[in-house]
């Protein structure tokens, strides 16, 4: 007897620990340039500061770039109604 699989969610976007592939490498670039900041020297101020960036960069690409809606939203162009008088609805009633 053959048998019949149904793939659930087959749809669904791709991800990586929960971000986006594209904030997935943005976050792991930013992190691996605080490691190699790191290597130069120790100090409470740089240590600080790589912490900083790195909640500021976890924030947003996991709220920002990871949200489909948003990244929609900024990026979509939207087409014009109207292009030229040719192109206008007659169906619109003046």
């Amino acid at each position: 007897m053959k048998e019949i699989r149904n793939y659930k969610n087959i749809r669904r976007k791709p991800q990586i620990h929960g971000f986006s592939p594209n904030a997935f490498y943005l976050f792991i670039g930013i992190a691996g340039m605080s490691l190699m900041t790191l290597t130069m020297g120790f100090s409470w101020v740089k240590i600080i500061c790589i912490l900083i960036i790195n909640a500021l960069s976890l924030v947003f690409t996991k709220l920002v770039m990871s949200n489909d809606h948003i990244m929609k939203k900024l990026f979509n162009e939207k087409f014009p109604k109207e292009i030229s008088p040719l192109t206008r609805d007659r169906s619109k009633k003046k």
